[in-house]
């Protein structure tokens, strides 16, 4: 739309600020505070919408990141992985899992 109408702009505005919070566009993302102390965790993210006056169409995925030490090539090998994980100053490994993704349908 070019030049539209000051009111019609206000609520193109507010319209597309729902949206992106919705799709977290403000918020950087970073595994490592997504994760924090958890070893495992579930995430949803929104990647598109599609809204007429009846339903609205969301493309998103969900997701899982686990979190291990990584595991040096020298490591005794009779420990466990508890113990490994139990170690202190290893760095981490963090994987990233796609459990679900596509489209969804909401009616409104």
């Amino acid at each position: 739309m070019r030049d539209p109408e000051r009111k019609v702009e206000k609520l193109m505005w507010a319209l597309f600020q729902n949206y992106a919070a919705d799709m977290r566009l403000y918020e950087p993302f970073d595994l490592n505070m997504f994760v924090g102390d958890e070893t495992y965790k579930e995430g949803v993210a929104k990647g598109a919408f599609i809204e007429s006056s009846g339903m609205t169409d969301v493309w998103g995925s969900v997701f899982a990141v686990s979190k291990k030490k990584a595991v040096p090539p020298n490591l005794p090998v009779a420990m466990s992985p508890e113990q490994i994980q139990a170690l202190q100053g290893l760095p981490f490994k963090i994987d990233v899992n796609i459990l679900k993704m596509g489209w969804e349908r909401a009616l409104r």
